[in-house]
């Protein structure tokens, strides 16, 4: 009987032949181009360098209005910024809350300076205002889409204090589309999503520090290594105070 020619025969004599078929061979990250954009996976542990930097600038060394990030265009956020959730500008030299009392007061001049119909939606009019810029034949049509807020399922109840990171992981993982296509990676409200929280914050924190574009990376790397030659016991003290001093900062924002 004649073979199909579809059919190709098997040799014993053949060397490395795999019935299976190869499993795929994974790329390392000096094959992939830099330019490619990333997101951080929150599965994975925390390595030490990333640690020693948030330990850091957790552990409340120097003054609040240090810079620890530089830009040559001159973009330079203060090291508060890095270790709380106080805005930039609030003067250092007042009581929390005197802050409070500042961010409240700023947050409702905010308001105030909304359309009505985008009071709760200020994303919008910004966006309006960059279509127009640029003569978008859709500004129009989009000034009179009502914005309706999504029901995410890792939405929380408790959580006060965590929106910089939660809107960090959004817009590196968001790729347009639908809520069914959004993987974010969180999980919902719980022990499990704070670690996750942790670790984003201590990530991105790092990636942040010591991104190529500050200018100050070197010197930021230097007083890391500084402040992890302190004794160990000593280095955990200073990290149990700063640890307190700033959930009390944050008890009084939420």
């Amino acid at each position: 009987m004649s073979m199909p020619l579809s059919v190709v025969p098997f040799k014993n004599e053949e060397k490395g032949f795999n019935r299976r078929g190869g499993r795929p061979r994974m790329k390392s990250d000096y094959l992939k181009s830099p330019d490619i954009i990333r997101v951080v996976d929150i599965t994975k542990g925390i390595p030490r360098p990333e640690k020693h930097v948030a330990e850091w600038i957790f552990s409340l060394q120097g003054e609040p209005t240090d810079i620890v990030f530089r830009t040559l265009d001159g973009f330079f956020p203060q090291r508060i910024s890095f270790k709380s959730l106080l805005q930039d500008g609030v003067d250092g030299n007042l009581s929390e809350s005197e802050r409070k009392a500042k961010f409240l007061e700023n947050l409702l001049l905010s308001i105030e300076d909304m359309d009505s119909t985008l009071r709760y939606v200020g994303l919008k009019i910004y966006i309006l205002d960059y279509l127009k810029s640029q003569n978008h034949p859709k500004t129009e049509m989009f000034s009179h889409v009502m914005p309706h807020r999504l029901e995410m399922p890792w939405r929380t109840i408790n959580n006060h204090i965590d929106c910089g990171v939660f809107t960090m992981r959004r817009m590196e993982t968001y790729m347009g589309g639908s809520m069914n296509e959004f993987k974010v990676g969180f999980k919902k409200e719980s022990p499990a999503q704070d670690d996750q929280l942790a670790k984003l914050r201590t990530k991105y924190l790092y990636k942040i520090i010591t991104r190529e574009y500050n200018v100050h990376k070197d010197y930021v790397l230097q007083m890391v290594d500084e402040f992890h030659k302190i004794p160990a016991r000593q280095r955990s003290e200073l990290l149990s105070i700063a640890k307190e001093q700033i959930h009390t900062r944050l008890d009084d924002f939420s």
